[in-house]
C-alpha cells in the first residue's frame, strides 16, 4: 500500500470520528418531553376522571329520533332522544335510549360511552315516566350481541367512529340521521 493512500485512510477516519463526535451534542434538542419523557423519566398522565352526571328529562315520545339500525329479527324499534345526547369533555357520550316494542313496552335507560375505551355505563333506568338511579355502576367492555348490540353500533357509527373526528351532539345526530346502508339491513 502507498503511503499516500494510507495517510488518505486515516485522514477520512479522522473526519468520520470528528463528525460522530458532534452528535452527542445536538441530540438534546431532539428530546421527547410532550411524551411523557422528562429528563429521562416517565410522567405518568393524569387519571380519567369522569365528570359531573346530570340525568336530563325524561325522554317524550313525540321527540324521539328512530335510529333505524338492523334488531336482529327482535320486535322492538330503537329511538334516540335528542336532547339528552351529549358529549362531554371527559369524553364520554351521554344519551337516553329507548327501545319500543311492537307491544308499545318502554324499555328506557340513560347511557354513556367512553370512547377510546370501548366500555359503556347505565346511569339510570326509566320507569313510568321517571328515572330510576343505576347506582354507580361500574364500566362494563361493549359485547355487542343480543338486545345490546345497538351499543356497538352506536359506538362504531354514531358516537365514536374511530375513522372520524367526533366533537359534539351535531355531528352524532347527523350520523344517526344519515346512517349507512349496511345498518338499515
Amino acid at each position: 500500500m502507498k503511503r499516500s493512500s494510507f495517510f488518505r485512510r486515516i485522514a477520512g477516519l479522522l473526519t468520520s470520528a470528528c463528525l460522530l463526535a458532534t452528535v452527542p451534542a445536538v441530540t438534546p434538542a431532539f428530546e421527547d418531553e410532550d411524551a411523557g419523557q422528562v429528563f429521562g423519566h416517565y410522567v405518568a398522565p393524569e387519571p380519567w376522571k369522569e365528570g359531573v352526571i346530570e340525568l336530563p328529562a325524561y325522554p317524550q315520545r313525540a321527540d324521539l329520533l328512530v335510529v333505524n339500525i338492523n334488531t336482529g329479527g327482535q320486535p322492538y324499534t330503537i329511538y334516540i332522544d335528542p336532547a339528552s345526547l351529549s358529549k362531554d369533555e371527559d369524553g364520554v357520550v351521554r344519551y337516553t335510549v329507548v327501545l319500543i316494542s311492537t307491544a308499545d313496552v318502554w324499555n328506557v335507560s340513560y347511557e354513556g360511552l367512553r370512547c377510546g375505551e370501548r366500555s359503556f355505563r347505565r346511569y339510570a333506568y326509566g320507569f313510568d315516566g321517571e328515572w330510576r338511579d343505576a347506582g354507580d355502576t361500574a364500566w362494563k367492555p361493549i359485547i355487542g350481541l343480543g338486545i345490546n348490540r345497538y351499543r356497538k353500533i352506536f359506538y362504531d357509527y354514531f358516537m365514536c367512529n374511530p375513522s372520524e373526528l367526533i366533537t359534539d351532539a351535531e355531528q352524532i345526530l347527523r350520523n344517526i340521521r344519515s346512517p349507512s346502508r349496511g345498518l338499515l339491513e
